[in-house]
């Protein structure tokens, strides 16, 4: 647990520094923020859904005024168990990395609706307990999502968003709550 823990400070420290490094935090129309995310994970093998906990860094920068471009990086903070079939199955998220381009529009100074279009790499792994198996799986697919950012202030959102990471024999999507800071 506590390797897991120490890989994720990295992870995290890692997108902080990207952010900083390629001037999307400290450059007019950048933006960064968190997101807690609600996250579902259904196998097409499991009649049971797992929900694995993580936390999203996010970092963007405004190309137009309707447009911008989003890096994101997502890391799992804990496994997912179920029992199926009389065994616990696990499914561990280590890190979902995703560039989405984002078209929004605001209703009104405090309030914008957007919607996300972009890629998604997905890197987990699926603990067979009948074979003792700890079976890695990395995802790479196309994502989308929509969400809402509630300004208050002009530099401070609060947003919730839906955002399907990859859906195929299996899908991982997820609803999130977070803050958003402008950097003007």
């Amino acid at each position: 647990m506590a390797s897991k823990l120490s890989e994720n400070i990295k992870r995290i420290v890692f997108a902080v520094v990207m952010c900083a490094a390629s001037g999307t935090a400290s450059a007019a129309g950048g933006y960064g923020g968190f997101q807690l995310p609600i996250l579902s994970f259904d196998d097409d093998n499991f009649a049971e859904s797992f929900d694995p906990k993580a936390i999203v860094i996010r970092g963007g920068r405004n190309i137009f005024s309707m447009l911008a471009l989003e890096g994101r990086l997502m890391v799992g903070l804990n496994d997912s168990s179920a029992m199926l079939g009389g065994m616990e199955h696990t499914v561990e998220l280590s890190s979902v990395a995703s560039a989405f381009a984002m078209a929004h529009t605001s209703l009104g100074w405090r309030t914008k609706i957007y919607g996300l279009l972009g890629m998604s790499r997905v890197s987990m792994s699926e603990v067979d307990p009948t074979a003792s198996l700890n079976t890695p799986r990395a995802e790479i697919a196309m994502s989308y999502g929509f969400g809402a950012d509630f300004h208050m202030s002009e530099n401070t959102a609060a947003n919730i968003e839906y955002v399907s990471y990859y859906n195929d024999k299996a899908s991982l999507s997820g609803l999130a709550i977070g803050l958003t800071f402008s950097f003007h």
